[in-house]
Protein backbone atom coordinates (compact mmCIF):
# COMPACT_ATOMS: atom_id res chain seq x y z
CA UNK A 1 0.00 0.00 0.00
CA UNK A 2 2.72 2.11 0.51
CA UNK A 3 4.92 1.84 -2.52
CA UNK A 4 1.23 2.66 -4.34
CA UNK A 5 0.70 5.42 -2.52
CA UNK A 6 4.14 6.65 -3.37
CA UNK A 7 3.64 5.88 -6.83
CA UNK A 8 6.31 3.18 -6.70
CA UNK A 9 6.84 0.57 -8.93
CA UNK A 10 6.44 -2.62 -6.91
CA UNK A 11 9.63 -4.32 -8.66
CA UNK A 12 11.74 -1.22 -7.15
CA UNK A 13 13.52 -1.39 -3.61
CA UNK A 14 12.15 1.48 -1.80
CA UNK A 15 14.38 1.50 1.47
CA UNK A 16 12.32 4.56 3.10
CA UNK A 17 8.87 2.48 2.05
CA UNK A 18 9.71 -1.22 3.58
CA UNK A 19 10.97 0.74 6.49
CA UNK A 20 7.62 2.51 6.91
CA UNK A 21 6.16 -0.37 6.82
CA UNK A 22 7.66 -2.98 8.90
CA UNK A 23 7.69 -0.51 11.93
CA UNK A 24 4.31 0.16 11.48
CA UNK A 25 3.66 -3.83 11.27
CA UNK A 26 5.99 -4.76 14.13
CA UNK A 27 4.54 -2.07 16.13
CA UNK A 28 1.60 -2.80 15.38
CA UNK A 29 2.08 -6.48 16.62
CA UNK A 30 4.42 -5.64 19.60
CA UNK A 31 1.08 -3.74 20.92
CA UNK A 32 -1.64 -6.36 19.98
CA UNK A 33 0.41 -8.84 21.63
CA UNK A 34 1.71 -7.00 25.22
CA UNK A 35 -1.20 -8.82 27.14
CA UNK A 36 0.00 -11.99 25.92
CA UNK A 37 3.42 -10.96 26.85
CA UNK A 38 2.77 -9.98 30.10
CA UNK A 39 0.60 -12.78 31.09
CA UNK A 40 3.67 -15.22 29.83
CA UNK A 41 5.75 -13.21 32.10
CA UNK A 42 3.72 -13.57 35.24
CA UNK A 43 3.37 -17.37 34.47
CA UNK A 44 7.26 -17.85 34.05
CA UNK A 45 7.75 -15.93 37.23
CA UNK A 46 5.01 -16.42 39.83
CA UNK A 47 4.32 -19.52 41.30
CA UNK A 48 8.02 -20.60 41.71
CA UNK A 49 7.92 -20.48 45.55
CA UNK A 50 5.15 -22.02 47.63
CA UNK A 51 2.08 -22.87 45.77
CA UNK A 52 1.76 -21.74 41.93
CA UNK A 53 -0.91 -18.25 41.96
CA UNK A 54 -1.68 -18.64 38.34
CA UNK A 55 -4.07 -21.82 36.89
CA UNK A 56 -2.90 -21.21 33.53
CA UNK A 57 -3.44 -18.76 30.58
CA UNK A 58 -7.11 -17.41 31.19
CA UNK A 59 -6.63 -17.28 34.95
CA UNK A 60 -3.60 -14.67 34.67
CA UNK A 61 -5.78 -12.64 32.14
CA UNK A 62 -8.57 -12.14 34.31
CA UNK A 63 -6.85 -11.62 37.20
CA UNK A 64 -4.65 -9.12 36.21
CA UNK A 65 -7.86 -7.50 34.94
CA UNK A 66 -9.69 -7.85 37.55
CA UNK A 67 -6.72 -6.37 40.30
CA UNK A 68 -4.91 -3.90 37.84
CA UNK A 69 -7.48 -3.43 35.02
CA UNK A 70 -6.45 -2.92 31.41
CA UNK A 71 -3.79 -1.05 32.17
CA UNK A 72 -2.38 -4.03 33.85
CA UNK A 73 -2.79 -5.97 30.67
CA UNK A 74 -0.83 -3.09 28.92
CA UNK A 75 1.82 -2.55 30.68
CA UNK A 76 5.29 -1.92 28.98
CA UNK A 77 3.68 -1.49 25.70
CA UNK A 78 5.70 1.29 25.05
CA UNK A 79 8.91 -0.35 25.30
CA UNK A 80 8.06 -3.29 23.58
CA UNK A 81 6.62 -1.03 20.67
CA UNK A 82 10.16 0.65 20.44
CA UNK A 83 12.49 -2.16 20.59
CA UNK A 84 9.92 -4.00 18.17
CA UNK A 85 8.92 -1.71 15.58
CA UNK A 86 12.77 -0.55 14.89
CA UNK A 87 13.54 -4.63 14.39
CA UNK A 88 10.54 -5.12 11.83
CA UNK A 89 11.96 -2.30 9.96
CA UNK A 90 15.17 -3.87 10.06
CA UNK A 91 14.10 -6.99 9.16
CA UNK A 92 11.77 -6.36 6.47
CA UNK A 93 14.04 -3.83 4.56
CA UNK A 94 16.09 -6.58 4.55
CA UNK A 95 14.25 -9.30 3.21
CA UNK A 96 12.87 -7.05 0.35
CA UNK A 97 16.26 -5.54 -0.53
CA UNK A 98 17.45 -9.93 -0.94
CA UNK A 99 14.21 -10.46 -2.77
CA UNK A 100 14.88 -7.44 -4.91
CA UNK A 101 18.07 -8.65 -5.59
CA UNK A 102 17.32 -12.01 -6.92
CA UNK A 103 14.68 -10.12 -8.92
CA UNK A 104 17.37 -8.45 -11.00
CA UNK A 105 19.79 -11.31 -10.61
CA UNK A 106 17.23 -13.50 -12.49
CA UNK A 107 16.04 -10.44 -15.38
CA UNK A 108 19.72 -10.00 -16.35
CA UNK A 109 20.32 -13.90 -17.22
Amino acid sequence: MILDWRGIDEREFSPLSHCAAGSVAGGLAAAASNSLYVARTRLQTHGEVGTRRYKGLQHVLYSIKVEEGYEGLFRGVRARVVVHAPAAAICLSSYAFCKHLMAVENRTR
